[in-house]
Parts: C-alpha cells; sequence; structure tokens
C-alpha cells in the first residue's frame, strides 16, 4: 500500500491552461478547479468551516449563531475542509485499492478574507461579498492540497505586487530620511504628510501594503523641499 501515489499523480496533471492572473499572482478558477476535482471523485464532499461561538443561557452554556469566518484581531479568515473517497480517487488515477487503505482522504485549507488588492478586510467593512469570494478562493486552494494544480501557486510568495510594494516602501523609507536631514522645517513636514497618510501605520511607509497609497505618499515627499 502507498496512499501518496494519489498526491504525485494529481500533482502532475498541468493546470497551465487554465492559469489566469490578478494583482500579479497565478490563480485558477473555482469552476475549472472543481470540475477537475470531480473527474478524480464525483462525489466529493466540499465543506465551509462555520466558526461556532458559545453562549451562555442562564446557566447552561450553548451553541451561538454559526458564522461563516473566523476573526483573526482585527481581521478574519475563512476555512473549508474537502473530503474523497479513496476508492473513487484510487480507480480515477489507475491505483491498486484494498481494504487496508483508509476510507477517506481529507485535507483542509484556510484563507484571508481580502479585499481586490489581496488585502485583509478589517472587521468593521468585511461583507456577505468579501466572504463568498474568500470561500470560493479557499475552496480552490483546498483542492491543491491534494495536489491538483499546486504547481499554481509555486511562486505566490513573491508576486510582482509584492516586490512593488516592498520598493515603494524601501523607497518612501529613503525619502523620509533625506527630506528630513534638509532642516526642521523640513523634517515637520515629513512628519505632517506620513501621519496624515499613514494613520493606521503611525506613519511608518514599511508597515503599509498598499500600493496606491505608497505611490501618493512618495509623490508628496518629493514636493518637499
Amino acid at each position: 500500500m502507498n496512499t501518496k501515489n494519489y498526491f504525485t499523480k494529481l500533482n502532475a496533471i498541468s493546470l497551465t491552461d487554465q492559469i489566469k492572473k490578478k494583482q500579479g499572482l497565478n490563480y485558477v478558477s473555482w469552476a475549472s478547479a472543481e470540475t477537475e476535482l470531480h473527474k478524480v471523485d464525483p462525489f466529493a464532499k466540499i465543506e465551509r468551516l462555520d466558526y461556532i461561538p458559545k453562549v451562555l443561557l442562564g446557566e447552561t452554556i450553548v451553541d451561538g449563531e454559526p458564522r461563516p469566518y473566523w476573526v483573526v484581531g482585527n481581521t478574519a479568515e475563512v476555512r473549508t475542509r474537502i473530503t474523497l473517497t479513496t476508492k473513487n480517487v484510487y480507480d480515477a488515477l489507475d491505483i491498486p485499492y484494498d481494504e487496508t487503505d483508509p476510507v477517506n482522504i481529507v485535507k483542509e485549507m484556510w484563507l484571508p478574507v481580502m479585499n481586490l488588492k489581496n488585502q485583509p478586510v478589517t472587521l468593521d467593512t468585511i461583507t456577505s461579498m468579501d466572504v463568498n469570494k474568500a470561500t470560493m478562493r479557499c475552496i480552490v486552494k483546498n483542492i491543491a492540497a491534494f495536489g491538483l494544480g499546486l504547481h499554481v501557486y509555486d511562486n505566490e510568495e513573491f508576486s510582482d505586487a509584492d516586490i512593488a510594494i516592498q520598493k515603494l516602501q524601501t523607497s518612501c523609507y529613503e525619502l523620509i530620511g533625506k527630506k528630513c536631514r534638509i532642516g526642521e522645517a523640513q523634517k515637520k513636514k515629513v512628519s505632517e504628510i506620513c501621519k496624515d497618510m499613514l494613520p493606521e501605520q503611525n506613519g511608518d511607509p514599511k508597515l503599509c501594503q498598499d500600493q496606491e497609497v505608497l505611490e501618493e505618499l512618495k509623490k508628496k515627499l518629493l514636493t518637499i523641499r
């Protein structure tokens, strides 16, 4: 028995012709990923894992109203679980199955609830649409955890958008030092601009992940004479 054979075979399936690009990241649509999954197991079970808070009712602790996301600081994440029937997978991939193999193959995944710029959405602005989109993206990643389409995420850590933001952060930080060295008046102006543009980051550009904000900050810093 070698239960890892399925992963090797699924990972060998190329979804390159279905790859799309957004904000510098490669991705496969939910429809394409789920279509490929059901070729392997037509009865694959896909679940959204809801958070169920505990509520004190009188002197008894009971389950509260389920919530489709989990709170992480001032942001949120969604979680999913996919269960495949091992025999279905093995049959589809021409892998011998015997009674000593597990009945099911189960994988879970999680993903931050993000906006169109791939930045975390804060709890005070989160919408049902944000949660729904994050859930569908999480399902695609959950499918990739079985090996199917995993190659799509090979370079995810270093997207074009990430690199651009890092360069802007460094550029703004260097400009701040350069302008502050001119004189006290310029130093005061730098402080005012940074705190006005980056109130949540206390004026520190290295804590900002918004490319448009960093670009605007750089423009304003360059005007200081």
